[in-house]
């Protein structure tokens, strides 16, 4: 068991090693910030590319690899974590079963707060640490939060996922539940340092410390389950052992990024909180509606049978894989849109709109057979393929919607998009609740978010092409 002492433990060692000096050579670059962006935050104040040369679009894609590929790798860590308790728990139904459970609620407890990235790259570096430092004291208070809750109302939760005392699976959720639960302030720590990577350009520290955690994860998860006979306690222990290591790494490779500026023209430390608080509320939100929607989907079809909620799990996972393609390319977006050259940046983000999605569509009518033949039940194969055209031919629309949205992010348009993905949450919601079948939540409901989303980002964009003119004249 982890007890609250030994967390606090950790902590203090967190604190203690963003001062040691530096014994490891890594570093992140910085650039200068462009000439042409105030210089508070209310534009563009993240650490900007260098000025790209006269034919920029070779920059731009060079820049967009070096970002996308760790990212896209360090994005497999929960996927990674999961499947190795899986596999290890694999021989105990009922664990197995516990861990499906606490897994969904560790899914819409944590990826609520992924937004805290996104806010926090687009607002680092210009005012030399003071960012930083108060987005990772909101990542560790907001992290405590989240853990009381879930050790409070950890029955409630359970029972809301259908598992109530009596449940022959509820000792062994409450179990895992409770104790992955300490995992929380450095799950958002990590959402946070990764963010501050992100924003300076560089995504492979967080790839680095996700190879820590899962290794970390992969040895202890037999030492512990089975060596130690702790069963389905040992792999959520091992889960938090290889949490908080990667958290303990990235603060020592982003501990020069961490110290506060002594510079005195830097704005008001007030006003770069409200700021910082705004952003992350805004990318709270909008992270949150999202996820609403996609449970809404899945409580919908779940209602309509057996055979259609299984269909609906396996075209989520499908989905999934292409949408972790399309971040990279958008966090990369995100990140050069610090740039002057803002017409450039579009001409690009269309060209790069109609790569990926090409690629993603042609890679799935390619693997169509192959997909297909994956699923062992007839009912569900049929309904899938059904489903199937629905998911390829609507990749330029997820495409653009994704890349857009990255280039509103990297603009700090954060309450356009909060707002507009309410709003289009909404509105699938209403549209979910009105089909009869899958098909039609496919086609009308999930299709009508990322419409949503994409007007939304599209007026963004509109939004920061108007300033950027006016900053011309």
């Amino acid at each position: 068991m982890i007890y609250p002492r030994l967390l606090s433990t950790i902590l203090i060692l967190l604190a203690l090693l963003s001062e040691f000096p530096s014994t490891l050579s890594f570093t992140i670059p910085t650039t200068p910030q462009s000439k042409c962006r105030p210089k508070y935050l209310g534009a563009s104040t993240s650490p900007t590319p260098s000025p790209p040369p006269p034919s920029p679009a070779p920059y731009y894609l060079k820049k967009t690899l070096q970002l996308s590929l760790p990212l896209l790798l360090s994005s497999l860590t929960d996927p990674l974590l999961s499947l190795t308790d899986t596999y290890y728990l694999s021989s105990s139904p009922k664990n197995l079963a516990a861990l499906g459970v606490c897994t969904s609620i560790f899914h819409l407890s944590f990826n609520s707060f992924k937004s805290f990235s996104s806010a926090t790259q687009s607002l680092v570096g210009s005012n030399k640490g003071e960012v930083e430092l108060y987005s990772c004291g909101i990542a560790l208070i907001t992290g405590f939060i989240v853990l009381t809750l879930l050790h409070k109302f950890s029955t409630p939760i359970l029972s809301l996922m259908g598992l109530t005392p009596s449940s022959p699976i509820y000792t062994p959720a409450l179990t895992y539940l409770l104790i992955r639960a300490y995992s929380a302030p450095a799950v958002l720590l990590n959402s946070v340092y990764e963010g501050i990577s992100r924003g300076y350009g560089n995504t492979v520290p967080s790839f680095i410390s996700s190879v820590l955690s899962c290794f970390i994860n992969f040895l202890l998860d037999p030492l512990l389950i089975f060596t130690f006979s702790l069963g389905i306690r040992g792999a959520a222990i091992s889960t938090v052992i290889g949490v908080y290591s990667s958290c303990i790494l990235l603060t020592y490779l982003l501990r020069s990024k961490l110290k506060p500026s002594s510079s005195t023209s830097s704005p008001p430390k007030l006003f770069i909180l409200k700021r910082l608080l705004s952003a992350n509320l805004s990318m709270l939100l909008k992270q949150t509606s999202l996820l609403l929607a996609w449970a809404y989907s899945t409580r919908r079809a779940s209602l309509l049978a057996a055979t259609t909620s299984a269909t609906h799990q396996v075209c989520l996972s499908v989905w999934l894989v292409f949408a972790l393609i399309n971040e990279g390319p958008s966090v990369s977006i995100q990140y050069l849109t610090g740039g002057s050259d803002f017409k450039g940046l579009l001409k690009f983000v269309g060209k790069a709109i109609l790569g990926v999605s090409l690629f993603s569509t042609c890679f799935l009518v390619l693997c169509k057979g192959f997909i297909v033949n994956a699923l062992t039940v007839e009912a569900t194969r049929e309904m899938f393929l059904r489903i199937y055209p629905v998911i390829t031919y609507t990749q330029p629309l997820i495409t653009g919607t994704l890349l857009l949205e990255g280039v509103a992010i990297g603009g700090k348009r954060f309450n356009t998009l909060a707002v507009g993905t309410i709003l289009a949450m909404v509105g699938s919601v209403e549209v979910i609740r009105r089909c009869t079948d899958l098909w039609g939540i496919w086609i009308y409901g999930i299709n009508a978010l990322f419409l949503g989303r994409l007007i939304t980002a599209s007026i963004a964009v509109g939004m920061m092409w108007r300033d950027d003119r006016r900053e011309e004249k």
